[in-house]
């Protein structure tokens, strides 16, 4: 409220405490954007060829990711983009 405030001005700062912003609120539109970006990505990648690549890596806590790249050209132009990235407990147990 203090960057926005001093940013924009004391009305904006007002204005923007009236949106709910309880935990839950904040997960689920988290959550929703990563949705729609991974939507986007799905969309790009139906009728184009692509390739995947697999790796295995460990976080700072020892626990282990698998995680999903893949490449594909899109109006001449090449992408590198994350599909996804599981930790083994979630991929295993899921």
């Amino acid at each position: 409220m203090d960057m926005v405030s001093i940013m924009i001005g004391d009305a904006a700062a007002k204005q923007l405490q009236n949106v709910p912003l309880s935990d839950n609120t904040i997960s689920r539109r988290i959550q929703d954007m990563a949705e729609d970006i991974n939507d986007q990505l799905i969309e790009k990648l139906i009728g184009n060829d692509f390739a995947i690549q697999l790796d295995e890596a460990t976080d700072s806590h020892n626990d282990a990711h698998l995680i999903c790249y893949v490449r594909f050209i899109l109006n001449d132009v090449f992408y590198e983009d994350l599909l996804f990235c599981y930790s083994y407990f979630f991929y295993y147990f899921w």
